[in-house]
């Protein structure tokens, strides 16, 4: 590729739950950099922030959301379910979710964006592209255990986090000559190792998932050009009111890969971005 060419920039954002909010903060700074995010795909907690994104919503927008969260607010979207695939339903989250993302379809959305599941009987990647938003972001996010797997076109879909926690290659192979991944993957133990409590069905299943991840990251980031993975020490996956802190972790993380980032544009192509 001509070193002149602008590049298309995509960004991957991986699962995580709450830490997948960091990604608020990372989008909210790239923006302030100037950096025209072309492309975007998410896993998980980074597909609902990816659609957000995606369908116009702006960082600053989302931070209000998840900085007024409390337990108030969460616990009407926990659809309890007869635990036979799954504890919850997501129809009050799905619900929740379309108000914000709106009823619309992959086409309609404002930039070009992807997100992944895993289909619970085969363990393919499935990658939604097409149709209905909500529908593929829902699938996406259905944490094995604790929702019910979403039935999609005769798959039973799952958390994409088990297979794709972070969706690099897919931003890549969409038409990104440039990806920046962001992964919300803590390399360490969730479950507290010093208490003497047997962890919670939550716990379990927030740690199954990230165990089964934290490899499949790794490789996943081979497919980036730069992987921006802020500090996430002592936030747990369930940590959703810790939004606020979720959200500066990320705007630090990616203020601190800006100069690289920034660097390695210019030495590839060239390219600075417009402030």
């Amino acid at each position: 590729m001509p070193k002149s060419k602008v590049p298309k920039i995509g960004i991957a954002l991986g699962g995580g739950a709450a830490r997948g909010i960091i990604h608020i903060g990372v989008l909210e700074v790239l923006e302030k950099e100037g950096l025209p995010l072309d492309l975007v795909t998410g896993t998980s907690m980074g597909a609902i922030i990816g659609a957000l994104y995606a369908s116009g919503h702006k960082p600053q927008e989302m931070k209000e959301i998840v900085h007024n969260l409390s337990w108030k607010q969460l616990m009407p979207l926990l659809d309890l379910a007869a635990p036979r695939a799954g504890f919850l339903s997501s129809r009050k989250i799905k619900s929740y979710l379309k108000e914000l993302i709106g009823d619309i379809t992959f086409a309609e959305l404002k930039k070009p964006f992807a997100c992944v599941a895993a289909d619970v009987k085969t363990g393919e990647e499935v990658i939604f592209n097409e149709g209905l938003v909500i529908d593929g972001v829902i699938a996406s996010m259905s944490l094995p255990i604790i929702f019910r797997p979403v039935k999609n076109k005769n798959r039973f879909l799952v958390d994409g986090g088990i297979i794709t926690p972070i969706p690099a290659q897919i931003v890549r192979d969409m038409g990104a000559d440039f990806v920046i991944a962001v992964n919300a993957i803590y390399r360490h133990d969730y479950i507290k190792q010093n208490s003497d409590s047997e962890p919670s069905v939550f716990d379990t299943a927030f740690q199954i998932v990230n165990i089964m991840s934290i490899h499949m990251a790794q490789e996943n980031l081979l497919a980036a050009d730069i992987a921006i993975e802020p500090d996430l020490s002592g936030i747990g996956p369930g940590d959703f009111l810790k939004a606020p802190e979720i959200v500066l972790r990320g705007e630090l993380g990616a203020t601190d890969a800006v100069p690289h980032l920034k660097h390695l544009l210019l030495q590839k192509f060239s390219y600075a971005p417009p402030i």
